[in-house]
């Protein structure tokens, strides 16, 4: 297996035909069939590297939604390891604090002024109304660093559509992925920090006024 590129190991894993390029996006759903426990991965991913690394990250979020449900169509955190509120918000804090940094580097200035007023709530004032501009900023400001981070040269890249359709989750894309990016603006870490808001069941809800509320998936917190 040492011998053989990535794109050969999913031909076999996956019958594609040979000498034809694997196209990633034939590749969606295809860690589904590896659940529960992501037995297996080791027939496309070598265990050292980058790939090594990658592999590692994916493992995680296998382990992240054990035991899950039969009818999952996707990776669902069903059963959190609990956080108390209080950590939840710094936690929170933490990582919309690394992404406007990030978005300063990427170079969009507005949405790292927007984070950079943003303070999160265990929860939110009465009568808060939401604001949906900071996250579609956010979405978009990542998105196009993964695109414009894409290299050529890295095999990786071909299990994007594979990693996104995990959870459907472009936060998750960049945490699995970001071992193999190429850039003066290093996320791994960032991408780690939404991570542990992901496994813990920790979401965001963007409010005017500059607020952030943390939402809880049942069973996130004790």
């Amino acid at each position: 297996m040492a011998d053989q590129t990535l794109a050969e190991r999913i031909r076999i894993e996956t019958g594609l035909p040979a000498g034809k390029p694997v196209d990633p996006d034939d590749l969606a759903g295809l860690f589904n069939r590896y659940r529960p426990d992501g037995a297996g991965l080791g027939r496309i991913l070598n265990d050292a590297g980058v790939e090594g690394e990658v592999r590692r990250r994916i493992l995680s979020i296998f382990q992240a939604v054990r035991p899950g449900h039969p009818d999952d169509l996707y990776f669902v955190v069903r059963q959190c390891e609990p956080m108390d509120r209080a950590s939840a918000v710094y936690a929170a804090q933490s990582y919309l604090d690394d992404f406007g940094a990030f978005a300063a580097k990427a170079g969009d200035t507005e949405l790292s002024d927007a984070l950079g007023k943003v303070r999160v709530v265990q929860q939110a004032p009465a009568g808060s109304m939401p604001d949906e501009d900071i996250g579609v900023m956010m979405h978009e400001c990542l998105t196009d660093f993964l695109i414009d981070s894409e290299s050529g040269d890295s095999e990786i890249f071909l299990l994007r559509e594979a990693v996104y359709t995990m959870a459907s989750d472009y936060g998750l894309l960049a945490y699995v992925l970001c071992p193999a990016i190429s850039s003066d603006i290093d996320i791994c870490a960032m991408s780690g920090k939404y991570f542990e808001l992901w496994r813990h069941g920790i979401g965001i809800a963007f409010l005017e006024d500059g607020i952030a509320e943390i939402t809880i998936s049942p069973g996130g917190l004790p």
